[in-house]
């Protein structure tokens, strides 16, 4: 039987030692990192973005990077995060013009693609 895999969040971190900091919790145990992207309209914070991704993977970090967009229009920046050498990239379907063609270029790339639901939108929308 496999193990669950911990998932580690870096939204707070520090951006200047974020290496060092992801190193840490690799070290630690975490298997994944997750990271939030927010663009500060759709959600009110701001996280990190593809470029961070990019230099986590330079960096030499092998381990998944789980990205979840919480922006208003996550298709402008779905590719940038592939680019970046992301596995996963979760979006939330009411801020995409067509969910099948969004999922369809994550997946297409090779990338598991999830979806996010908020708390306070209906699974029916």
């Amino acid at each position: 039987m496999d193990r669950p895999l911990i998932s580690t969040s870096i939204m707070d971190a520090d951006v200047l030692r974020l290496a060092e900091e992801v190193d840490k919790v690799l070290l630690a145990g975490a298997d994944v990192i997750h990271i939030e992207v927010v663009d500060g309209e759709y959600a009110d914070k701001t996280g990190i973005g593809s470029a961070a991704c990019k230099a986590l993977r330079s960096h030499g970090v092998k381990a998944p990077i789980d990205v979840h967009i919480r922006a208003k229009s996550p298709d402008s920046i779905i590719e940038s995060f592939l680019i970046a050498g992301v596995n996963d990239i979760s979006i939330h379907p009411e801020m995409v013009v067509n969910i099948e063609d969004s999922l369809s270029l994550i997946k297409n790339a090779g990338c598991h693609a999830g979806l996010a639901v908020s708390l306070f939108n209906p699974l029916s929308e």
